[in-house]
């Protein structure tokens, strides 16, 4: 019959469809796998390798507390500071007694954040056992041994005896920024610097 296909350098419909479409479209760039699932060969430059970001590791826990206020929990480190009673510390585990009136939720809330900041899954654990002074507690502590001891100064026994009622309420370091104005007392008398003081000799007095 008239019509019929066309030979290789004919025009028309020859070699059909499937023809057409090797014509069209050059071959994927793909390899097998081991699943059979195709992948993408990579050319050129292989990409740089992601490095994994280092653990962070908590030895104790003023880590945590420096960890809570690195990540601008405030509130969050001064009940740390505040309320827990340290048992036990190790990497992954912590264990704690609570002060009188400390939340009940603070184990968990502290299990959850050290997971969000770390990357790693805590045990925080509420013990029974009366724990070590908390950080406030130690912090207080020292403040009023300094304070003791400076006390026991000459010149400052002397200021001491000359403003009766005076108290002894802050010692800074040379290298400290100043505090604050002070707050003015109720009673009328005065709070002492000891800063201002060591400018004077005993000859001043």
């Amino acid at each position: 019959a008239g019509g019929g296909s066309a030979g290789p350098g004919g025009g028309g419909g020859g070699g059909g469809p499937a023809a057409s479409r090797a014509m069209q479209f050059a071959p994927p760039v793909l390899a097998a796998t081991g699943t059979g699932a195709p992948r993408i060969e990579a050319r050129g430059q292989p990409a740089a390798s992601v490095q994994p970001a280092p653990r962070i590791v908590l030895k104790s826990i003023e880590d945590v507390i420096a960890l809570a206020e690195k990540n601008r929990e405030i509130q969050f480190k001064i009940a740390l500071e505040r309320d827990v009673r340290l048992v036990g510390f190790e990497q992954g585990r912590i264990e704690f007694a609570l002060v009188e009136g400390g939340s009940r939720t603070l184990p968990n809330d502290l299990a959850r954040k050290l997971q969000d900041w770390t990357g790693d899954r805590w045990i925080v654990a509420l013990s029974q056992e009366a724990g070590a002074p908390t950080i406030r507690e130690r912090r207080e502590a020292a403040e009023q041994q300094k304070i003791t001891g400076v006390r026991a100064e000459p010149l400052v026994q002397a200021i001491l005896d000359f403003y009766p009622g005076a108290q002894i309420v802050a010692i800074r370091d040379g290298n400290e920024a100043p505090p604050p104005a002070p707050v003015e007392r109720d009673d009328g008398e005065p709070d002492l610097d000891l800063d201002a003081l060591s400018e004077y000799g005993d000859d001043d007095l």
